[in-house]
């Protein structure tokens, strides 16, 4: 894409692409735990890949993308008609979908005016929900389909947080839903200096394998000057990067990823969307049907299981 998110060649991470897990968020005493996710397993599975297999590479890093053209649907598990409105008003503005993606990918208008509830939608692609002390993460792209709930805003109402961080945060969160990553986690993003153990003992993680998925950097693979990764410079603007204190990294305020906290998609975050679900997604899709038997069983082993998951899933869903 070209953000620093990137998107694995035929992925787009901008948020860095493709390899993290769902995706928690960082605001002080609650809990921003990432849910799990396929993202060991991809990245094991491009470490597992020779560099020169560009085509399985790039398979694989497709795999969460949407498959387009699509109408993305969304319901809530919880929450009043006017909080699920003003969340999917939200996702709205944040992300001019159709624009974007010259109509490939659209949120789908009927379900963002009526905001079922999800016993009555259960088949709809973002799941939301409500969940105090759970914290704020969607899962990324696709992963939503096999996730109940796939996206958690803890503790939102009608009138909290403030409109301004509200949006912030339903922006942060659809950016994975629809495929981003984590910009500081992006390969061309400088050495942030985390200070790992200020970050886990001050904000609830589940482990500390959940807080690396969440800061560490994905590992781009290149052959002949072809990336498995597309992405253009880092981005300290984009509403996919972390904001937090100078305590949070060993050099404090001077770390080159101490930002001033972004609160709408950046011009790249947009270009990423533009690129990811570009004209030739089409024909990179074609690919990921045709090889997916092939992967099954070339990733057969028990711990590719989320992997094999996710080719079966879109596999499905370009049928």
């Amino acid at each position: 894409m070209l953000k620093r998110h990137l998107f694995p060649i035929g992925l787009f991470a901008s948020l860095i692409g493709v390899a993290t897990s769902g995706a928690a968020h960082d605001l002080k005493g609650l809990l921003v735990q990432e849910p799990k996710s396929a993202s060991p397993q991809i990245a094991s599975a491009l470490a597992a890949t020779p560099s020169s297999d560009l085509a399985t590479r790039s398979v694989i890093n497709n795999l969460r993308l949407w498959p387009v053209p699509r109408k993305l649907t969304v319901c809530f598990l919880s929450g009043s008609p006017q909080l699920r409105k003003r969340v999917s008003a939200a996702m709205l503005k944040a992300w001019p979908l159709g624009n974007l993606t010259g109509g490939r990918l659209e949120f789908d208008s009927a379900s963002f005016a009526t905001v079922p509830t999800c016993s009555a939608n259960p088949t709809a692609d973002i799941r939301i929900d409500f969940k105090p002390n759970d914290g704020y993460w969607s899962y990324v792209g696709v992963e939503s389909l096999n996730n109940v709930p796939s996206m958690n805003l803890a503790g939102f109402t009608e009138t909290s947080p403030a409109q301004k961080e509200f949006e912030r945060l339903v922006g942060h969160e659809t950016g994975h839903a629809i495929g981003l990553e984590h910009e500081h986690q992006s390969p061309d993003a400088p050495d942030c200096g985390w200070n790992f153990p200020y970050i886990f003992s001050h904000y609830q993680w589940a482990s500390e394998q959940d807080m690396h998925n969440n800061f560490d950097k994905l590992h781009d693979y290149i052959y002949q000057n072809v990336h498995a990764y597309i992405f253009s410079t880092y981005d300290q603007k984009s509403e996919m990067h972390y904001d937090f204190e100078p305590e949070a990294f060993t050099n404090g305020s001077n770390s080159p990823c101490f930002i001033t906290r972004n609160y709408v998609p950046s011009d790249q975050d947009k270009n990423a969307i533009r690129v990811a679900y570009g004209p030739s997604l089409v024909t990179e899709q074609a690919a990921v049907r045709s090889a997916a038997p092939e992967l099954q069983n070339s990733f057969s082993g028990a711990h590719y299981d989320k992997l094999r998951q996710l080719l079966e899933l879109k596999s499905t869903l370009l049928k």
